[in-house]
């Protein structure tokens, strides 16, 4: 009985050792995943912060790349002008609308040969940079010239040439709108249709360019009332008004022949509170 009973005690033993260890590895396990899944968790987080890393990037490089590059705050502008002289902006037909002279010290003077008639759309250099000078500094501060004269320059310790830069503007449109403008406040502008291309960009009251840091006192004090720094072609918030009765007559005249003999007396009204 004594023997029966002491096997009976250690298969008990033996048991409760066996659960014992059962428990012990249920519990390594279970730290085991623990532990894995706070690793993963942590992984997942760098993962989510490199993917948005890549996504701004792409975004930046995509749409604010330019903004950022010709902001006036954006030092690198500065750097690249001190290596690279500054490239012309040319009209589509290849006249110069502006264009840099050496001033032989290492600094450059900005010419504006055809003066107020581009004021606007090709903008100024002096006293912040506004139209295309603004819009494709770093193209005209971007040499493509190639290695061996990249290195031949450097070697003579002169300046690369910029890139030009090609417009759709064309001379003779531009000069016929400024000159229907005359002397009345306002904006022209010419587009192909069948592109959108800007032909001409015309805003009166303007000035001059080639004497911007001149006359720059004056023309921000405005004390005749003109806004002549103001490109009131892209820069003035007009309602199409009446201007878009010509889209509705176009219809009207080619879906009906006879439109010479049409009239019509607009009787209707509408009451706005007190008007």
């Amino acid at each position: 009985m004594f023997g029966k009973d002491k096997k009976i005690k250690n298969e008990k033993e033996m048991s409760r050792i066996r659960e014992d260890e059962g428990r012990s590895r249920e519990d390594t396990l279970r730290k085991h995943k623990e532990k894995n899944s706070e690793i993963a968790m942590v992984l997942y987080v760098f993962v989510g912060l490199f993917v948005l890393c890549i996504g701004y990037l792409s975004y930046f490089l995509a749409v604010d790349a330019n903004t950022v590059i010709n902001n006036s705050y954006n030092k690198r502008s500065s750097l690249l002008a001190k290596s690279i002289f500054r490239g012309d902006i040319l009209s589509a037909d290849g006249e110069k609308l502006a264009y840099s002279i050496d001033n032989g010290d290492g600094t450059e003077t900005r010419v504006y040969p055809y003066k107020n008639m581009f004021t606007h759309v090709v903008g100024r250099f002096d006293n912040t940079k506004t139209g295309i000078e603004s819009s494709q500094d770093f193209t005209l501060l971007t040499s493509s010239t190639n290695l061996l004269e990249t290195v031949v320059k450097q070697l003579k310790n002169e300046k690369q040439i910029g890139n030009n830069v090609i417009t759709t503007l064309d001379v003779d449109i531009q000069k016929a709108a400024y000159e229907a403008l005359g002397s009345h406040k306002g904006a022209v502008v010419v587009m192909e249709p069948s592109t959108g291309r800007i032909l001409a960009m015309v805003s009166k009251p303007d000035y001059d360019p080639n004497t911007v840091l001149q006359n720059w006192d004056s023309l921000v004090e405005d004390s005749n009332n003109q806004s002549a720094l103001l490109n009131r072609a892209t820069q003035g918030l007009y309602p199409p008004g009446s201007t878009f009765k010509i889209v509705t007559l176009l219809s009207y005249m080619r879906q009906n022949k006879n439109y010479e003999d049409y009239t019509y007396d607009c009787t209707g009204s509408l009451e706005v509170t007190d008007h």
